[in-house]
């Protein structure tokens, strides 16, 4: 995926991030992209990833998070 960003209404308990879906060939090696999986260090210095989504159905370009939905 292409850097993400944060939606302006992000704080300290709600976070939504979007971003533009790689379609180039020399990006994606000339497959379709159909999933972009999100990934959270947990502040361990990369030694303890938490994936925080599923494959989806469809194509997403936004993935939103808060503390009530995740316990983070």
């Amino acid at each position: 995926m292409n850097a993400p960003y944060a939606d302006v209404t992000c704080n300290a308990t709600y976070l939504l991030i979007k971003w533009d879906s790689i379609t180039l060939d020399v990006d994606t090696g000339r497959d379709p992209v159909i999933y972009y999986k999100i990934e959270w260090d947990n502040a361990s210095n990369g030694a303890n990833w938490i994936i925080l989504n599923t494959s989806p159905s469809t194509m997403i370009n936004q993935f939103e998070l808060s503390d009530a939905s995740h316990g983070i």
